[in-house]
């Protein structure tokens, strides 16, 4: 952020990255205050023998303007500018977390290595002296640190997290928290998020190398009081009052619908509005798409047709809708679960849902459409021209960096469990979309998911983890695997299982085997992409689907891997097996038993087993 394309950097240089619309931080009329969580990887490279400074933060802003003057540079960090609103003012509606590498004694830095709590003013309102394995500068370039952010509205929490990249979440240390913390009070009802940074006298090398940000709407009671404190406590008790009286109305109104729908044929969603995206009626989507006339594609969980909304600024919008017709309870309940996890992501490679409805026995999902439809589709079109390497990689790139969001970035943790070709679709410029979450499962990061069991098994059969098919034990490794067999479907161009060929994964590890990985690679790409890039998506490929789950990467790194920030690691010679021995007793079947071997003999053991499974389930 503080040096030019040329890597330069100078004194009093001044920046703003921003997300290019405002966000809404709450609605008073509504009792409605935005939660937020994002994280961002940086790093603050400075020279050994020179002072630097001054750092970053990310803020809150009422617009996407720069400061006028030079004195937003250097302390102000590109916030404010100092000279016209001499340090602090109300008025400025801005709340930032400071990332400050510079001692600014009038402003009542501790040092030049902390995090702060700036609320309209550059004097801290928190700041807090980082540990010594967490310091902000580095003479490494390669050096990166990542950090949290989450605010609770509802409990008025804020807390920052640091740790060295990579790590996740739980691993990170809390290196400031502040309560109670009322942002409704200090910023705009509309407003930008983003990073500032400037340089003074002494200069450094701030940069980010990812973002993520997500925000939920929740309800925050009396908020439209505790941000007006001139209100008199005769109405507040009045109020008080009519709110418990309307809460007993609507406990009531809403108990006696309830019993009404379930003695009613229709199918009734319990769903929580207020975490969820708009909601549209039947009658909307079926004009939307000329009464579901302009088919996009069909599968096993739903039809799909292009439609066309109006958008609240008047202008049309194309969207694709799913459809879920008579929807059964197991239907209905992945309906639900679909729209609780992607409406609350967001992510540049994930799918964006638009809303939802319900009507007629259907249910429906409205998403952004996207415009070069699925991998899937793309990877197998008879045209005479096959998607290039170029944008195959982009894509496995991307699908990656979906995956570390939904793994360790987010506030929980995500298991996609149906990771494939079909549900990776295509924006404009060919990038990846990460889509269907009807089998997604939640987990605390804390938590050891693999403790945690399916009833039954699903997702589709050849992406399928083998110890997931036996044990249905579900984690982030089964969502690696499938994420290996996808790598190695996109760089072979061959379906993971086929009646007439051998399977993908035999295909590639006997190509391996002979030393002649390379001739794996898609025959119609005729030897017209990067060697190295292709020899790094199969050795992904193929450590991703180990057949022991303990030995697949992490999922942060197959994305270093495919960002080539790392080396990879060493395949074995030969193929590994996993013997899995199912067990019988009263009280546990089917359970695996997992132990991994090293044998050049069997390509066929692991294939043949999971042939045997039978998968059950909407899938």
């Amino acid at each position: 952020m503080t040096y030019n394309q040329s890597g330069d950097t100078g004194p009093y240089f001044l920046s703003r990255v921003l997300h290019r619309s405002p966000i809404l931080m709450y609605n008073l009329s509504q009792d409605l205050a935005a939660s937020f969580s994002t994280s961002f990887t940086f790093s603050i490279a400075v020279n050994e023998t020179d002072i630097s400074g001054d750092g970053f933060t990310f803020a809150i802003v009422p617009n996407a303007l720069l400061p006028h003057t030079q004195s937003a540079t250097a302390a102000a960090m590109g916030l404010f500018d100092v000279d016209i609103y001499n340090g602090s003012n109300r008025s400025l509606q801005i709340v930032a977390i400071e990332y400050d590498t510079f001692l600014n004694p009038q402003y009542n830095d501790p040092d030049d290595h902390h995090v702060g709590l700036d609320i309209n003013s550059l004097t801290s309102t928190l700041a807090r002296s980082l540990p010594s394995n967490l310091v902000l500068k580095t003479t490494n370039y390669s050096r990166r640190l990542t950090s949290w952010i989450d605010y609770d509205a509802a409990q008025r929490q804020l807390d920052v997290y640091l740790g060295e990249a990579p790590t996740e979440k739980a691993s990170a240390q809390k290196v400031l928290s502040y309560s109670p913390l009322n942002l409704w009070d200090y910023v705009n009802s509309r407003a930008y998020v983003g990073f500032t940074a400037g340089t003074g006298i002494f200069q450094e090398r701030n940069a980010i190398y990812d973002w993520n940000f997500s925000t939920q709407l929740v309800v925050v009671p009396n908020l439209s009081r505790s941000a007006q404190s001139f209100v008199s406590s005769r109405i507040k008790t009045y109020r008080l009052i009519v709110g418990i009286a309307a809460g007993i109305v609507i406990v009531l109104t809403v108990f006696f619908f309830i019993e009404w729908r379930r003695s009613s044929k229709g199918l009734h969603l319990d769903v929580d509005l207020m975490s969820t995206p708009h909601k549209f009626t039947y009658k909307e989507l079926r004009l939307a798409t000329a009464n579901f006339k302009d088919l996009l594609g069909q599968g096993g969980s739903g039809t799909v047709y292009k439609g066309v909304i109006t958008t609240n600024n008047g202008r049309s919008e194309h969207v694709a809708v799913k459809r879920i017709a008579k929807a059964s309870k197991e239907g209905a309940k992945e309906f639900k679960s679909e729209i609780m996890t992607i409406g609350r992501l967001r992510h540049r490679h994930l799918v964006h849902l638009i809303g939802w409805s319900e009507g007629q026995g259907d249910l429906l999902l409205v998403y952004q459409y996207m415009p070069n439809g699925s991998l899937e589709k793309l990877l197998y079109a008879e045209s005479a021209h096959a998607l290039s390497w170029p944008s195959r990689f982009n894509i496995l790139q991307g699908v990656a960096a979906a995956l570390v969001y939904l793994h360790e970035d987010w506030e929980q943790m995500i298991i996609h469990r149906d990771i494939k070709a079909s549900n990776v679709l295509l924006d404009s410029d060919f990038n990846a979309r990460l889509g269907d979450f009807g089998l997604a499962r939640f987990f605390d990061h804390q938590r050891d998911c693999m403790q945690s069991s399916v009833t039954a098994v699903a997702g589709t059969f050849g992406y399928i983890a083998p110890e997931y098919a036996m044990s249905r034990r579900v984690s982030r490794e089964s969502d690696i695997f499938s994420f290996g067999v996808l790598a190695l479907e996109v760089a072979c161009g061959r379906r993971p299982l086929s009646r007439s060929e051998e399977s993908l994964l035999d295909f590639v590890w006997k190509k391996h085997e002979e030393g002649e990985l390379i001739d794996a690679s898609d025959r119609r790409l005729q030897r017209e992409f990067d060697m190295d890039e292709m020899r790094c998506v199969l050795h992904t490929g193929l450590l991703c689907t180990h057949p022991d789950p303990k030995s697949r990467l992490p999922t942060r790194e197959v994305f270093r891997i495919l960002m080539r920030e790392r080396e990879m690691p060493e395949l074995p010679s030969s193929r590994p097996v996993a013997l899995y021995v199912q067990i019988q007793s009263r009280n546990v079947y089917g359970r695996g038993i997992l132990t991994s071997t090293t044998s050049p003999t069997s390509h066929n053991q692991t294939s043949s087993l999971l042939s045997q499974v039978q998968l059950s389930g909407p899938r």
